[in-house]
């Protein structure tokens, strides 16, 4: 009876071709197309610890590629399938599809953390099925690469700040591009916390859960993705000028997110203007 509410086959077809157009645009580009492999990531990178985070929420769209070199022909960059309806693999796809569409994917996945990007080791097809319907997050049992710290490197410096952010608030859905950003929304933080005497793990759970992916959703249906900046800075952006508030109706965020977007816009386009 559940099979009448969805055509799983029909969906694979559709994910297949979201697949292929994405791999034609990267390749029409000179560019390789298929998911990134962190095993060809590390050639060449020295690695100083491996620590497990245990089974962890992550963020779907950190979920960046396979680990496995082996794995990586079989998806696209977008990690949509690219293998014909009638293979084995196919199969599987869709019966998972069906599994999360009756009651959910509940196995938890495993990967590497490496950069603040996860590449999965067991449960590639599980990734996609869910990238493919949008789910916000999966659930992942997670161990955590470590580069060697490299000060002439912009992004492994970041990461070492983010490194000190996560450890005190296991917040994993935030990114900046600019040295400094963790260290000023740990401020804002636990300012927020000492002023109102919350409890701070809860609080942080909440604050990821709740206010920061209020703010992504409606950050990216008013298009905000198109400022040059992650959604992280904006959010910081907003703190700044509004502070935290625990509740805020979806009216009055949208509206103070039409304020925010056009001032980034001012501060981050000022140069192409006549």
């Amino acid at each position: 009876m559940n099979n009448m509410r969805y055509d799983s086959s029909k969906e694979y077809r559709n994910a297949k071709k979201m697949g292929e157009r994405e791999l034609l645009y990267w390749e029409s580009r000179g560019r390789d197309g298929h998911l990134p492999s962190l095993e060809n990531l590390l050639k060449d990178k020295s690695i100083v610890n491996e620590t497990s985070l245990g089974i962890i929420e992550v963020p779907i769209k950190k979920i960046r590629g396979t680990f496995y070199d082996s794995r990586r022909s079989a998806f696209a960059k977008n990690f949509m399938p690219l293998l014909e309806e009638d293979t084995e693999f196919a199969i599987k796809w869709m019966n998972l599809f069906e599994a999360q569409q009756e009651e959910g994917i509940r196995d938890a996945i495993v990967a590497y953390e490496y950069l603040n990007k996860f590449y999965v080791v067991e449960g590639n097809k599980r990734a996609s099925v869910l990238k493919y319907l949008d789910s916000p997050s999966i659930m992942a049992n997670v161990k955590r690469l470590i580069p060697k710290y490299d000060e002439m490197d912009l992004n492994i410096r970041i990461y070492y700040e983010f490194l000190e952010f996560y450890e005190k608030t296991k917040i994993n859905m935030i990114w900046f591009k600019r040295e400094g950003g963790f260290k000023e929304l740990e401020e804002i933080l636990f300012d927020y916390i000492k002023k109102n005497n919350e409890n701070a793990d809860e609080f942080f759970r909440f604050f990821e859960k709740s206010i920061y992916w209020e703010f992504r959703k409606v950050y990216h249906e008013l298009n905000g993705e198109k400022l040059p900046i992650t959604t992280g800075e904006a959010f910081l952006y907003y703190l700044k000028k509004y502070g935290i508030e625990k509740y805020t109706s979806e009216k009055e965020l949208r509206l103070r997110l039409k304020t925010v977007i056009k001032e980034l816009e001012d501060i981050y386009f000022e140069e192409k203007k006549i």
